[in-house]
């Protein structure tokens, strides 16, 4: 796995001033694009968020008028589900919020094994035999043609709600509720299933003046929203940080046996039970049995029937394990008994042996082994389905959109699909499809990679940067959890966890002495570190200990490097002393003024005016050099390393400036002022460059500001500038120059930020 080194992000000032003391918001806000402290509390804080009309969806006012009269007429109304947990949500949100309303419902949810996937006319019409007047789906429909039209044809009014991907050809309903008829931009447009169906339950409850009630189903829409693998950001982060802020204030009953069942004790709730508990035991009876008692079960508050059917569910997600286990395996012999399928962007794998309920589950598997997409068909007879998983760099669906002939059927998203074929033409989609990809990827090479945020030492993995991480999640899709790296680790003891032993509990212990646990999923095979390396990992609150305490969740590791790092510019070593993230940076400092080997570099009007303390024109060579404030940018850090030559370099983050374009301007008008008042019209650029602690262009720019503001003339000489006051006009030129000091007061930032938290190898290979 290839490690990327932390970005250097753009920051905006009052971004950068509110969260000046923490560790990862600011660069994790800027990531989304969070520029604002308006944007920025609509992020964390979910009271701020203002939500969306559901009525930007279009087809949703015919959708509530329709089942507004079906309700006052007392016809029936039928929902039709998904048997995956986005499915079964979606169901139990409509099927209680409508009969809230006074609705007569019936619901069916499909039998995997005897109905598959969407709509079939058969079952339909077995459902339809129940007296129903109005038929609504919910994350299932949009690619039903003929199920569709042979509804039409009985007189039965149809009101899809689905999130699935737009085919070639709609289907004929009375309204087609989809957040992909909105811009992807659009806060909707990333909605699960059960989102979706949520609109319509919005949008009812406020025709009949039930608003804020809806909020009630909040914590279904979190369930479905996270188990779906829905991106998390605007309306879907609100559901589900909202969500599960509500289980965590009153757990759902059926919820709640599901965790005593499964033997999970927990101070709280988050993404992850959902992700680890709750949908894995929900989703097991829709891949080998039947999903439809898993809505009651949603709804039900009967503590008889949870704990019997909890412990149903238990049995399921067991024989489900197996059953992964097994089709993985077995498609593990297939590829080393067939090495050539390996040679495929595609791993395309089938049997008539396998469960075809968890084929995707083991697709997933092999996606994360392979690093390539996965298709994985169970064979039955002449026809063939299964499930397809995919890696970031490959739209699977579009993909299998591009093969559609050859298809009996399919639907998905970007990351996963479903499909079907003839049995006899599985060689020819292979081949197909890999085609495709190999179109899609134009001869890039896909190689797994590790995004790192920021390198800390153990001792800053505690409570505060824990209350950070809480701010930022849950965490998913479209909202990655941190990676973080701490350097120079090792194992001081480790033991084995879990069924089968197959996880790893960790303590590990950095250089100067701290230790933190650790641990590591599915690592019964992988070799252990036998020295000092780098870990690469998440820090998660430990939920499920008695007091909350930091735990480190392993993602990878490397050997670490040696202390020593060389320059290649400068052609010598350097020995690095980090003390950027110090508990005591002050001392550090006052040891240093003593030392007379070590030059201390500081800019900016904070650094104190004492003795001992250099700017960018007061270098000489020595052996040990000091960073004290953070440099304004690569170039000028290059250029006091070739100055002073030092043998060591201890890097600090004191005196940390407000890189806002007002501050900037006045500290520099103030030195405007200092330089006209004294009489000497002329200097070297680098003069306020390094009192004031910026790059030379930087200053240029400011320079020139003032004299489009009409305050000053400026005159250019060699590598000299003189200046004379004048009462000139605004120049036309002023808004230009403005937009161009923001750009580079942001990128400013942005090196002050990325100096703060980068690791020292990276940010000193100039």
């Amino acid at each position: 796995m290839k490690w990327i080194e932390p970005q250097i992000i753009p920051l905006e000032a009052e971004i950068s001033q509110k969260f000046q003391k923490a560790f990862l918001l600011p660069e994790q806000l800027a990531k989304h694009g969070i520029t604002t402290v308006e944007a920025v509390n609509r992020f964390l804080d979910v009271n701020s968020y203002p939500q969306t009309d559901p009525y930007d969806l279009p087809g949703l006012d015919l959708a509530v008028d329709r089942i507004s009269n079906a309700i006052e007429n007392q016809d029936k109304i039928g929902i039709w589900g998904d048997f995956d947990v986005d499915g079964q949500t979606s169901t139990a949100l409509l099927v209680d919020a409508l009969t809230k309303l006074g609705a007569e419902t019936a619901f069916h949810i499909p039998v995997r094994k005897t109905e598959s996937h969407g709509i079939k006319k058969r079952f339909l019409a077995d459902f339809m035999k129940e007296g129903i007047d109005l038929l609504i789906t919910c994350d299932t429909g949009i690619s039903e043609l003929d199920a569709l039209a042979y509804a039409k044809d009985k007189n039965l009014d149809v009101i899809v709600t689905d999130h699935h991907a737009l085919p070639h050809t709609l289907p004929t309903a009375y309204a087609l509720i989809n957040p992909n008829f909105l811009s992807s931009s659009h806060n909707l447009y990333h909605l699960a299933g059960v989102g979706t169906a949520y609109q319509v339950v919005r949008a009812l409850f406020d025709k009949y003046r039930l608003k804020r009630e809806d909020q009630q189903y909040l914590d279904l829409v979190a369930l479905g929203t996270i188990a779906d693998l829905a991106e998390l950001r605007n309306e879907n982060r609100f559901y589900a940080k909202t969500g599960l802020q509500q289980m965590n204030k009153r757990l759902r009953p059926s919820l709640n046996t599901l965790l005593e069942t499964a033997g999970t004790v927990s101070q709280r709730i988050t993404e992850n039970h959902i992700a680890f508990t709750f949908a894995p035991r929900m989703n097991a009876s829709g891949r080998l049995e039947d999903a439809n008692g898993n809505v009651l079960f949603l709804l039900s508050a009967d503590s008889g029937f949870l704990e019997d059917y909890a412990l149903k569910l238990e049995r399921l997600n067991s024989e489900r394990k197996l059953a992964v286990d097994n089709v993985y395996h077995s498609a593990e012999e297939m590829l080393e008994k067939h090495p050539f399928l390996l040679r495929y962007p595609i791993l395309l794998l089938s049997s008539e042996n396998w469960e075809g309920g968890v084929v995707g589950i083991a697709a997933s598997r092999l996606v994360e082994k392979y690093n390539k997409p996965a298709i994985l068909l169970k064979i039955d007879g002449s026809t063939a389905g299964g499930s397809a998983r995919s890696i970031p760099q490959v739209n699977i669906i579009e993909a299998i959109k591009r093969n559609s002939q050859i298809l009996l059927n399919f639907g998905g998203h970007p990351m996963a699909a479903g499909l079907s074929l003839q049995t006899e033409k599985i060689d020819i989609f292979r081949e197909s499809i890999s085609k495709s990809i190999d179109e899609m990827l134009d001869g890039r090479t896909v190689e797994k990679e590790l995004q790192i945020d920021s390198y800390l030492p153990l001792s800053n993995i505690n409570s505060l940067l824990l209350a950070e991480m809480d701010l930022l999640a849950p965490f998913g899709p479209a909202n990655p959890a941190p990676v973080l790296v701490t350097k120079d680790l090792e194992i001081v003891e480790h033991t084995s966890i879990g069924i089968g032993s197959q996880h790893r509990k960790l303590r590990v212990q950095d250089t100067e002495g701290e230790i933190r646990e650790a641990i590591w999923w599915n690592s019964y095979n992988e070799p252990l570190p036998s020295g000092m390396f780098d870990l690469a990992y998440t820090p998660k609150s430990d939920d499920y200990a008695q007091q909350p305490k930091a735990i480190l969740e392993w993602i990878d590791w490397r050997e670490s490097e040696r202390e020593v790092i060389t320059l290649p510019l400068a052609a010598r070593k350097m020995t690095v002393h980090d003390f950027r993230i110090s508990n005591n940076p002050e001392e550090v400092v006052s040891d240093l003024l003593k030392n007379k080997d070590c030059l201390l570099w500081c800019e900016g009007l904070l650094c104190p005016e004492k003795p001992g303390f250099r700017n960018r024109l007061q270098l000489e060579e020595k052996k040990l050099l000091a960073v004290i404030s953070p440099p304004p940018g690569y170039s000028v850090l290059n250029e006091v390393l070739d100055s002073v030559r030092p043998k060591e370099i201890y890097l600090l983050n004191l005196y940390k400036q407000d890189d806002d374009l007002e501050i900037f301007l006045k500290k520099l008008g103030g030195m405007i002022k200092h330089i006209l008042s004294s009489g000497k019209h002329d200097f070297k650029i680098e003069d306020p460059a390094g009192k004031l602690g910026y790059v030379a262009e930087t200053i240029i720019n400011g320079l020139k500001w003032w004299q489009a503001k009409g305050e000053i003339t400026i005159r250019e000489e060699t590598e000299r500038f003189k200046i004379y006051r004048c009462r000139g006009k605004k120049s036309k030129d002023l808004q230009a120059i403005t937009e161009l000091l923001k750009t580079q007061l942001r990128e400013t930032a942005a090196f002050r930020s990325y100096y703060s938290r980068a690791d020292p190898a990276a940010l000193l290979r100039l």
